[in-house]
């Protein structure tokens, strides 16, 4: 449903509810929901603290992709968390723009022109207790996207239990439909422990709602925000760590249109891991722990490691970025995330159609979407140097194994010989 902005003021009033909180504005309400026994078991401190800051990790965003300037919280108070989201958010104006005609100076401007008024100035003191803690269970966001399903076969591994959560957005449909069907699947065939947490909340972040152009500029909280709610499954569970899916490429940077430097998505590099883990030790007294077990893998690398280690979770990958495109079909098979994972499966010779792809991703109508033969790139993600030279290895390595196609006959007449000479150096790098 679309919401048309008429007032540049918008009242935010929060209630906890039997099951999660809820937002209210506009005589909407927009909840977020838990598994009952979850939000049941954490302590009524916790849950005021939390919502204090989940309220406006979860609405910082929408200056940004409304024509609401003042977001006045009637019942919640300023939050401990407010310096880090703020910083996050300026941080990430210039790589959420880049492909938009948005201007960076100028969303940093409107960000900071914004209003934000809370019930008190009172920061509430973090939860004093939380229960001890064990290693052997983990808290595991999951996108089902190689990252998550690559940390999950690494906890296994390691003989950690894994306690997987599927925050269902609800802003994307289709998406959530197939990942959805993934977490019944998982939780059906392996045995591993998945809940779904409901977070109606984020249609307050969809450019879509107030009738705005397309934008990137609702999604620059979302980790920061999966680590916030988490929190009550790591107290019911007492798990000491919770497990995010940041990888090298996320260390990558690139300038972005305008000139400015920035990374693919700033709140997934190391320094904000570290700042995740910070807010995390905070709030609960150095018991719960945020980090991540692929921080030194490449994007390449990942691929190798999920679908030659654990293919039994490589099945249940869904990476792609258009989902809403794609007729609840896991792969729409015309954008560059599946166009370079296609490719780095086939230089491992990891059949793409088993898992769903249902397009020849080596034709020639696919070209404009590797980065490889595209100076400038195809989105944020392939931006940096480092993801080029990931497709230049990924074609070679593809080649070197008899795949076929138009766009492999490309690659040997313009790129073999540089890939030849790189070969040693890029394994090296990324292998």
């Amino acid at each position: 449903m679309r919401q048309k902005q008429k007032n540049r003021i918008l009242h935010l009033e929060c209630q906890i509810t039997k099951d999660g909180f809820k937002i209210i504005t506009q005589s909407r309400s927009f909840m977020l929901r838990y598994p009952d026994v979850i939000w049941k078991n954490y302590p009524q401190h916790h849950k005021s603290f939390l919502v204090d800051n989940l309220a406006y990790t979860l609405s910082a965003n929408i200056p940004l992709v409304s024509s609401v300037n003042k977001i006045i919280y009637k019942n919640t108070s300023e939050p401990f968390i407010r310096p880090y989201i703020d910083l996050c958010i300026y941080e990430q104006i210039p790589s959420a723009i880049n492909s938009y005609k948005d201007n960076t100076l100028q969303q940093i401007a409107n960000f900071s022109k914004a209003e934000f008024c809370f019930k008190d100035d009172k920061v509430k003191a973090p939860p004093k207790t939380w229960p001890k803690t064990t290693k052997k269970k983990a808290i595991l966001p999951l996108s089902f996207g190689k990252d998550s399903l690559s940390t999950l076969g690494l906890l296994l591994n390691r003989k950690v239990k894994p306690i997987g959560i599927y925050i269902n957005d609800t802003v994307s449909p289709s998406e959530n439909i197939i990942k959805l069907f993934m977490a019944e699947r998982i939780e059906t065939e392996q045995d591993i422990n998945t809940s779904v947490v409901f977070n109606e909340i984020e249609k307050l972040n969809d450019f879509e709602y107030w009738q705005h152009p397309e934008s990137c500029l609702g999604y620059m909280h979302m980790i920061i925000g999966f680590v916030l709610i988490c929190l009550p499954f790591a107290y019911y569970y007492k798990t000491s760590n919770i497990y995010l899916g940041n990888q090298m490429d996320m260390d990558y940077p690139f300038t972005n249109k305008e000139g400015i430097l920035t990374y693919p998505a700033p709140d997934q590099n190391s320094k904000w891991l570290s700042y995740a883990n910070q807010i995390t030790q905070y709030i609960t007294g150095q018991a719960v722990r945020v980090d991540s077990l692929i921080k030194n893998y490449s994007n390449i690398a990942l691929i190798k490691l999920l679908h030659e280690n654990f293919p039994y979770l490589g099945q249940y990958e869904v990476s792609c970025d258009s989902l809403d495109a794609s007729n609840e079909v896991r792969w729409c098979c015309n954008c560059a995330k599946c166009a370079r994972l296609s490719i780095f499966m086939k230089a491992f010779n990891i059949n793409t159609q088993s898992l769903g792809m249902k397009s020849d991703m080596l034709l020639k109508r696919h070209q404009k979407l590797y980065s490889l033969f595209n100076t400038r790139g195809v989105d944020q993600y392939e931006q940096s140097p480092q993801a080029k030279e990931q497709q230049l290895l990924a074609f070679y390595l593809a080649y070197e194994n008899g795949q076929e196609g138009y766009l492999m006959d490309y690659f040997k007449k313009k790129y073999l010989k540089k890939a030849t000479s790189q070969l040693k150096q890029l394994k090296k790098k990324y292998l």
